[in-house]
């Protein structure tokens, strides 16, 4: 499938995070929807979330960015996965979100 002709929105809550990719009419392809846990964010260390960062940023490599920290104004973990497809991307997702889940 090319990816010529779609939009990924990211919709960023204090309380869950939603991605959905849309075609050139708006139609939705594809969504994830995650909920945080926020009652043990102040459980993770920012040394784990940089070294969670950096493992992430080595898997995808040139192929994009991840960014993990902690929310300067709110009680949850900020999360930023720019990749060059879905599939790596929902893969880096679903990882860092198994080992937050894992660190509380």
């Amino acid at each position: 499938m090319s990816l010529d002709g779609y939009l990924l929105s990211i919709d960023q809550g204090t309380t869950s995070s939603r991605a959905l990719i849309l075609d050139i009419n708006g139609n939705i392809i594809s969504q994830k929807n995650y909920e945080f846990k926020t009652e043990n964010i102040n459980n993770i260390s920012n040394t784990f979330l940089e070294e969670l960062s950096n493992k992430m940023n080595e898997k995808i490599g040139d192929e994009g960015r991840v960014i993990i920290r902690k929310s300067g104004t709110e009680p949850l973990i900020r999360v930023m996965v720019e990749t060059d497809t879905k599939n790596i991307g929902e893969t880096l997702i679903d990882e860092i979100k198994l080992s937050l889940n894992h660190s509380t």
